[in-house]
């Protein structure tokens, strides 16, 4: 559609761009609709655009927003995309979900690169934005999404979404390997906005960790408790044997007690847990 918008006036009053533009007839298309008071607001915004805006840029201002929006969309027009992303009729929706449907999205990063990416990344934002506008008055049943290796797929949108997943009785399970993923994936700036997500998530499983940060967040989340610890010294006086002989004790010992706010569990623990597999 965008392709094929007049570049010119002179275009734009064309009878063979008419006939042969395809934003034309879409234009032409929506013009002939009925339409509420908003929709024909909008409408008329788009159609000043194409037909004002547009045709008045310079040609060098055009070709530079032509060439971004396009490069843009280049990825969906590619490969698996195209056919999985872009078909004209869609026979799987993120609402097939709401009514007991499993979808797995099997386009592993390995295999697909860039492309496994974007139609992971959009499917999941999808079904976040289908659960957020459904109305569970009339359909209460429970969705979960579920993301292996998450901080691949990870977007600002998760932590805006998960603050209000509960209500829309969506259960989120994300699986990582580390909190330090998640930093390297957006950024070390980020940290507040992880952290964030990680508070919504609220029943977290931990398993046997070399990452100094997750296991430093694991001890932390599950906090101190007040613990005595026990301490003893014990030192021998100058010539003991030969003391001991005169009735003098040869020996002095002493013992006490601290009372401290320890960890719960070191961050130590996480490193000694059990890995998968058999042994060796």
């Amino acid at each position: 559609m965008v392709v094929s918008a007049p570049s010119s006036t002179e275009e734009l009053a064309s009878e063979e761009w008419k006939e042969h533009s395809f934003c034309y007839q879409c234009l032409k298309e929506a013009d002939a609709k009925l339409k509420s008071p908003m929709q024909q607001s909008d409408f008329e915004s788009v159609a000043d655009y194409f037909a004002v805006e547009w045709v008045h840029l310079s040609d060098r201002t055009r070709s530079v927003v032509l060439s971004t929006f396009t490069s843009m969309l280049d990825g969906l027009n590619r490969e698996i995309a195209r056919i999985l992303m872009s078909s004209p009729v869609s026979k799987v929706t993120p609402e097939m979900c709401q009514d007991g449907k499993l979808l797995l999205i099997d386009v592993p990063l390995k295999v697909f690169g860039e492309a496994g990416l974007f139609i992971q990344v959009l499917w999941k934002h999808c079904l976040q934005r289908v659960q957020e506008r459904r109305d569970i008055q009339k359909n209460a049943r429970p969705v979960f999404l579920v993301a292996d290796e998450s901080h691949l797929l990870a977007v600002s949108a998760d932590q805006v979404f998960q603050t209000t997943a509960r209500s829309t009785r969506t259960a989120v399970i994300y699986a990582t390997q580390s909190i330090s993923n998640y930093l390297a994936a957006l950024g070390e700036h980020s940290e507040p906005e992880i952290h964030s997500l990680l508070g919504y998530l609220q029943t977290k499983l931990f398993h046997q960790q070399a990452d100094i940060k997750t296991n430093q967040y694991a001890a932390e989340l599950i906090g101190r408790s007040r613990q005595f610890l026990v301490n003893a010294n014990s030192s021998r006086l100058p010539g003991g044997f030969i003391s001991s002989l005169f009735g003098q004790s040869p020996s002095q010992s002493t013992a006490g007690v601290t009372e401290t706010f320890e960890w719960e569990v070191q961050p130590s623990t996480f490193a000694t847990l059990r890995k998968g597999g058999p042994p060796h």
